[in-house]
């Protein structure tokens, strides 16, 4: 597999699937979601809008890092700190409408407190020119300011995307693992982290989906991540409620352990996997 510190041959020609035409097409389908998701958060008391744009901004940063190389550094540092600004102020709204969801008897007051946070959250994304942040995006893809020009930059783009799609699930995959072999050792905040790095890795296999493999692994990454999410949820309820114990062993319900057995099962089997994307490099 070519390591990107390696020069790309003169001799490649503009490949079918070049790293730049995927990429483009990526980050074009990251920011239609953005603007979609974003709009309806805008407009709509429903839980879906929050999720969704933290959803397409964590897909839109994921592809940011991994065609980092056809970028200029300044540029691509600017547009992943403005989305992470975004998804973390969405952040509070999201845990709320979670804890809402799994608290059906919710009172008035705490209905309202929600409500009125995504009325701030909202003002805030507004006066920081959130709704403007996709037609940014675009406009320094195609205006030629965000990619590389130089003859290297060049090369680059031009070479197939498998160049950088197997180094960036190389990566992906390396980080997942050095969180361990098994997800009943780690507390709260250490699942967490294995949870953001294992959805970059998701959201790579689904940006390079050549794999003959690829089906089956998604599958298994989609439910891994869904028991994550729900032992996410069982967590912010705890903090929420005052019941996350410091400095002392904390019992685990029926719900919690039955997600972290699952989760173990299908985080060993693919630990166990072949590398998936190895194919990509032909």
């Amino acid at each position: 597999m070519p390591d990107l510190a390696d020069p790309v041959p003169d001799t490649i020609p503009p490949a079918p699937n070049s790293a730049e035409d995927v990429f483009c097409a990526i980050l074009r389908d990251c920011v239609s979601d953005f603007d979609r998701y974003l709009a309806e958060f805008m407009e709509s008391p429903a839980p879906e809008g929050a999720h969704k744009t933290r959803v397409a901004l964590r897909r839109l940063t994921t592809a940011l890092d991994a065609f980092h190389p056809l970028m200029r550094n300044s540029k691509a540092k600017a547009l992943r700190s403005t989305a992470k600004d975004i998804f973390r102020r969405l952040g509070p709204v999201r845990d709320a409408d979670v804890y809402h969801l799994t608290k059906p008897g919710q009172d008035t007051r705490a209905a309202t407190e929600t409500a009125m946070l995504r009325d701030r959250v909202r003002a805030n994304l507004r006066r920081r020119g959130a709704l403007e942040f996709g037609p940014l995006v675009l406009r320094k893809l195609t205006d030629g300011t965000l990619l590389r020009a130089g003859a290297p930059g060049q090369k680059l783009r031009a070479a197939p995307a498998s160049v950088l799609a197997g180094a960036a699930m190389n990566r992906a995959f390396a980080a997942v693992g050095s969180h361990g072999k098994t997800l009943n050792r780690m507390d709260d905040v250490a699942r967490h982290e294995f949870r953001k790095d294992l959805k970059s890795l998701r959201y790579l296999t689904d940006f390079f989906p050549e794999s003959d493999t690829r089906p089956a692994v998604a599958a298994d990454l989609a439910a891994l991540q869904d028991l994550l999410g729900t032992l996410n949820d069982l967590a912010n309820a705890r903090q929420r409620e005052g019941k996350s114990p410091k400095g002392k062993a904390r019992r685990r319900g029926k719900a919690e352990l039955a997600a972290l057995q699952q989760a173990d099962v299908l985080w060993t089997g693919l630990r166990k996997t072949a590398p998936w994307w190895r194919s990509l490099s032909g």
